[in-house]
């Protein structure tokens, strides 16, 4: 089981980003390392790095919480950066032209926007539930009681 940050940064990349050139395998494992008192706050875990190894052994419930905490915040900052350039562009920019038969459609910059904000609070709803499913499960009895006859 990959337990190294480098590991698990390379199970992100392989995943999600394998095709793209604005992520790498080292801004992942660096993000991971920034982030994992944040798991143990959502989590109520001990989770630490020694030497590069997250210690206890982090299992597959736990890593399927990083990736959409990671998820979540990169679609955040990728819709911030396009919502940045949709407001500096000019505000007179076409979006449909039709002749005739031919029609031009450009990309409308706001519905971009909204479409990355929807997989950012895609991701925030299916980290939340992993958590809450993660701390239902965890869970002990506090207090038994047993009726005797």
């Amino acid at each position: 089981m990959a337990n190294t940050l480098h590991e698990i940064a390379q199970e992100i990349f392989e995943d999600e980003f394998i095709d793209h050139d604005d992520v790498t395998q080292a801004g992942i494992k660096m993000w991971l390392r920034n982030n994992l008192g944040t798991l143990n706050i959502f989590i109520d875990t001990d989770f630490e790095i020694i030497d590069e190894i997250v210690s206890p052994v982090l299992k597959y419930e736990e890593k399927a919480i990083l990736k959409e905490m990671y998820l979540e915040r990169y679609y955040h900052k990728i819709a911030r950066s396009s919502l940045k350039g949709a407001l500096s562009a000019a505000t007179t920019e076409w979006i449909i032209i039709k002749e005739g038969d031919t029609t031009f459609t450009r990309a409308n910059k706001n519905e971009l926007v909204k479409s990355l904000r929807g997989f950012a609070n895609d991701h925030r709803d299916a980290k939340e539930y992993l958590i809450r499913r993660y701390n239902a499960y965890q869970t002990h009895p506090i207090e038994v009681n047993i009726k005797s006859s």
